[in-house]
């Protein structure tokens, strides 16, 4: 936020970071195509990744990263965008969840 906010402003900002100002100004619909979800609190910490058309999350319980051994979930938001229909193992969609597993994969530290 602090470079959206030089931009704006006119004021040169040196530092990480990215500005949402071709957001701001509709300049562009979205800087980013996909999200890193992660959750610690409650039952069990998970992590996932969402796009603009699917949703993943896995239980955090993982040999590693890209290989996810607790409970998957993957929705697809423009069909399902309520996620009531959890299609991680429908094999119909067997090539959306390993895609998803890869996006997940490339979170890794």
């Amino acid at each position: 936020l602090p470079v959206t906010i030089a931009e704006r402003v006119g004021v040169p900002f040196v530092r990480e970071g990215r500005s949402f100002q071709c957001v701001l100004t509709g300049g562009c619909t979205s800087i980013r195509d996909q999200v890193l979800i992660e959750f610690f609190f409650g039952p069990g910490p998970f992590t996932g990744v969402r796009t603009a058309e699917w949703k993943y999350i896995v239980q955090d319980t993982f040999d590693d990263r890209a290989n996810p051994v607790g409970f998957e979930e993957l929705y697809d938001l423009v069909n399902d965008p309520f996620e009531l229909t959890n299609q991680a193992s429908n094999p119909a969609f067997a090539a959306v969840l390993a895609e998803m597993k890869q996006r997940l994969a490339t979170w890794a530290p």
